[in-house]
């Protein structure tokens, strides 16, 4: 026999003898357990996590992915009842792991998505409350990436003016929320004092990154100056201006910016030919324009043929 086999059959017995006996070749059980719960620790105590928040974390992808299923959904009734089960989802992780911000940029625009879509046709008040739960989270992730808002309008101003590309989505989602409650809440002193700050960060994602979501910015300022009466400031011409920006920079596929151009723009300007014109932009658009985007391209319709029916009451 050969030296290299003798000398695995003698490691061999040995391996088997020692084993027989109840001889340990290696750490123990309970070591390597100490070893790895040390380790686990270690990784906790630096990484400033709780295995819950380990958990939230290792979720939070899944919800990102299924947020995206649900944008592509076209069956309005199956929308909605999905939406309230995924935002209070959502609030769950969330006490879990109060400062994950893809989870708070989450609920900053599932909220306001939900309030737009759901609530404002049925029930206008709920729909404020959501708008203000989405405006909330979308301050507190402003607050996790260092934006502390000043009372004074003008601190306020200047430190908006500060913000960077990095805080457009959390900055666009939270003006989006505070509009949204705003243009429910006009007669109150409160909603017209907060006006200039939903404009001031509208007026930031302008400078930054106006193509954000599909020229939402410059939506808001045609809807602000389109409605709103002349002595206010209001202005069709500037509002036309804007909602071609946003047509352009959306390439007419979110068909939301095309009812907002008619409500704001046409209704304002008592031109029914142009309402009509820019809702059957709507109505007349292909099924899966945009596939990201299907959820709110349904509603649109949805919108747009309600619209069409209200001309006689408008013009």
């Amino acid at each position: 026999m050969s030296p290299h086999l003798l000398s695995q059959r003698t490691g061999m017995e040995h391996f088997r003898k020692s084993i027989l006996r109840g001889r340990r070749t290696g750490p123990s059980p309970r070591s390597s357990f100490r070893f790895w719960f040390l380790l686990l620790g270690i990784i906790l105590a630096v990484s400033g996590c709780t295995l819950k928040q380990i958990a939230v974390r290792a979720t939070a992808e899944v919800v990102q992915d299924a947020f995206a299923a649900f944008n592509e959904e076209d069956d309005l009734i199956l929308a909605e009842s999905a939406a309230a089960s995924n935002l209070k989802l959502l609030e769950g992780l969330l006490k879990s792991d109060p400062n994950h911000r893809g989870l708070l940029l989450l609920a900053a625009r599932g909220f306001g998505g939900y309030a737009l879509a759901f609530a404002e046709a049925g029930d206008r008040k709920r729909a404020g409350k959501l708008y203000l739960r989405g405006r909330d989270y979308g301050l507190r992730l402003l607050r996790l990436q260092g934006f502390n808002p000043p009372r004074r309008l003008a601190a306020f101003e200047r430190a908006v003016r500060q913000l960077g590309r990095k805080d457009i989505p959390a900055l666009f989602w939270t003006a989006y929320n505070w509009a949204g409650w705003i243009s429910l809440n006009q007669s109150t002193p409160r909603a017209l004092a907060d006006l200039p700050r939903v404009a001031a960060m509208m007026e930031r994602v302008l400078a930054v990154e106006e193509s954000y979501f599909y020229g939402g910015a410059h939506v808001f300022f045609g809807s602000y100056l389109g409605g709103r009466p002349k002595i206010a400031g209001g202005d069709v011409v500037a509002a036309q201006r804007h909602f071609d920006r946003a047509v352009e920079i959306s390439g007419g596929k979110f068909l939301m910016n095309w009812v907002f151009y008619a409500r704001y723009y046409a209704v304002p300007a008592q031109n029914r030919t142009e309402y009509e014109r820019l809702l059957r932009k709507v109505t007349d658009a292909p099924a899966g324009i945009l596939p990201a985007e299907t959820l709110a391209n349904t509603v649109a319709r949805k919108r747009a043929r309600l619209m069409l029916e209200d001309a006689d009451e408008l013009f």
